[in-house]
């Protein structure tokens, strides 16, 4: 009898090791991603239901609140230009000392399409595809900062509205979902936005003294101006020139450039943001270039054996600039401005010469070449 006894205690006390042990891993799991590990999203949305971290973690007071707002670089915008790069913040405010998880998805507004624009995931996070092609970004741990910062790419034109939904929870950390505070879901929307202006490229390229920033449009409708921005780390930028649109409302391409100067060496960042006649903006995709450099005073001609024209240098080559031929004898022969990247000398006697640029800062550059 007492032996019988003695087993059923222990088989009862195995039972309940084991099932607190998987309790406990339950929870475990659930709070290092729900999607992940338990293969569902808890938004809260109606796309999951209804169910939300609410649905297990309670019982905490940590004041938690949740806010999401979409960047262009530093700027909150509610709309997005299709195939654009922004960041989606999360916020997750709470009182006391907590760790943090949470979990949002991107949903088109036309038939709740799954929108996976996620770029690089931040340090402690996941994002995990569920078996309802859905996908969640998450903690991939108990994190110590309630701010995250998720890259996201915008989707293709036509896509419409979309929204983020999200939802934060402020955990003790025990391991249990006990004690724990989440914050009600919440909704971002963003409107698909479109360009004033057909941009048909933006490019950046060396300069002899700069970079030179050239962009050109298809059409510009109801198009107001172009500011022209600056950034050293690609996040923070600030503006450096304005140009106003060339015809505020033209279907006939038009071209830009302008060259920036006075540069500290390493990576520059650029964008442009095009402001219609409403006020309204977008920003092009941001392009980098490195530069290293120190003002030019000569240069070379490539070829500088030539019997009809001089092709001047794409890092040389401005529009506008005025330039001169002269002869060996010091004679000015020929003098004008570049209209473009090539200058007619066929009319040129055979013998040496010298062709020289004045740039926008008023610096001479020189180069030889010969006329055969």
């Amino acid at each position: 009898m007492k032996k019988t006894l003695l087993i059923s205690l222990l088989a009862a006390g195995i039972f309940l090791l084991t099932n607190s042990f998987r309790k406990a891993s339950y929870y475990y799991f659930r709070s290092n991603g729900a999607a992940a590990h338990l293969n569902a999203g808890y938004t809260g949305s109606a796309l999951d239901g209804g169910n939300s971290c609410s649905n297990c973690h309670a019982g905490g007071n940590y004041n938690a609140a949740i806010t999401t707002t979409l960047l262009s670089g530093t700027e909150p915008v509610t709309t997005y230009v299709p195939g654009n790069n922004y960041t989606l913040r999360i916020v997750i405010s709470a009182t006391g000392n907590p760790k943090y998880g949470f979990q949002t998805t991107c949903a088109s507004g036309n038939g709740d399409e799954n929108i996976n624009g996620w770029g690089a995931m931040p340090a402690g996070t996941r994002n995990s595809l569920t078996s309802a092609n859905r996908n969640y970004v998450e903690q991939a741990q108990r994190l110590d900062a309630g701010t995250i910062n998720i890259p996201w790419t915008a989707p293709a034109a036509a896509t419409g509205t979309i929204f983020f939904y999200s939802i934060g929870n402020a955990v003790n950390g025990t391991g249990s979902t006990s004690g724990d505070n989440p914050t009600a879901p919440v909704t971002l929307s963003i409107t698909e936005g479109t360009l004033p202006i057909t941009l048909t490229f933006f490019n950046a390229v060396k300069n002899y003294n700069g970079i030179l920033l050239k962009w050109a449009t298809e059409q510009e409708i109801n198009h107001k101006k172009f500011a022209l921005e600056h950034s050293a780390d690609g996040i923070t930028f600030t503006p450096i020139a304005e140009m106003i649109s060339a015809e505020p409302n033209s279907q006939l391409p038009k071209k830009y450039q302008y060259l920036h100067q006075n540069l500290t060496n390493g990576t520059q960042f650029y964008r442009l943001k095009n402001v219609d006649v409403d006020n309204k903006f977008s920003y092009s995709a941001i392009v980098s270039i490195s530069w290293k450099g120190k003002v030019k005073t000569s240069f070379i001609l490539s070829p500088n054996v030539v019997t009809s024209r001089l092709t001047i240098p794409n890092d040389i080559y401005i529009d506008g600039m005025n330039y001169k031929i002269v002869s060996s004898a010091g004679l000015v022969l020929q003098s004008s401005q570049l209209l473009q990247s090539s200058i007619e000398v066929s009319n040129l006697p055979t013998g040496n010469y010298f062709l020289t640029i004045e740039t926008k800062k008023g610096h001479y550059i020189t180069s030889k070449f010969i006329k055969l």
